[in-house]
């Protein structure tokens, strides 16, 4: 599996990761939310760590960090067509 990895601040606050994925997203928990486009997500919160996890084009992407839950949704949404 091919894997683009990319992390952001000094001390790697911000990561983004995204992977060729042919399975749908498990969206069988309460935190799914809906971002652009209609696209679903899953948001999980642990501790001051957050990640959002969407699917889009076969491709899925893993946003996380210590960035509130709206800015991991306006990252995830600048990345949606």
């Amino acid at each position: 599996m091919e894997v683009v990895s990319l992390f952001y601040g000094e001390r790697e606050e911000l990561g983004i990761m995204e992977m060729k994925y042919n399975e749908s997203l498990n969206l069988s928990t309460n935190n799914v939310i809906t971002l652009k486009n209609n696209v679903k997500a899953v948001i999980t919160e642990n501790g001051d760590m957050k990640m959002l996890v969407f699917q889009y084009n076969d491709v899925r992407v893993v946003i996380m960090g210590k960035l509130d839950k709206d800015e991991l949704i306006k990252v995830a949404n600048s990345m949606i067509e």
